[in-house]
Parts: structure tokens; sequence; C-alpha cells
């Protein structure tokens, strides 16, 4: 369990069907200990290289997320 802000970030794929059929996905990146949503893309398409920017951009807002240090 993270015990800290900015310890460990979950992220999560979702895909459902809009009613004239078009699909579409969700992709949310959630804080482990604040539960904060850092970030919800949607689109038709979401590519590892849109991703990655996604999580860069949090990253740059509040750094990379830190473990905590093994005693």
């Amino acid at each position: 369990m993270a015990s800290a802000p900015n310890e460990r970030w979950s992220l999560d794929f979702v895909h459902d069907t809009l009613r004239s059929g078009r699909r579409f996905r969700s992709l949310t990146i959630v804080d482990d200990c604040s539960r904060e949503s850092l970030a919800i893309e949607v689109d038709t398409s979401l590519s590892g290289a849109r991703v990655t920017r996604v999580l860069d951009a949090i990253a740059g807002a509040r750094g990379y997320p830190q473990p905590p240090v093994s005693r």
C-alpha cells in the first residue's frame, strides 16, 4: 500500500460503445494514497505514445512517483 502521496500511481483503461455504435476508450490515472484523479483521457483511440505523453505531463507537474525508502 502507498503510505504517502505521489508514491504510486495506478492506471486503468475502460472501453464502451456509444448509442451510434462508435467505440471509445478512457484512461484513468489515480494516486493510490490520496485517491486523487491525476488524469482522465477519453478518445476513440489511445496509443502508447499518447499514454506516455499523459504520464510525462503529470510527472512534469508533480514529479515521478517515488517509492518509499526501504530500511
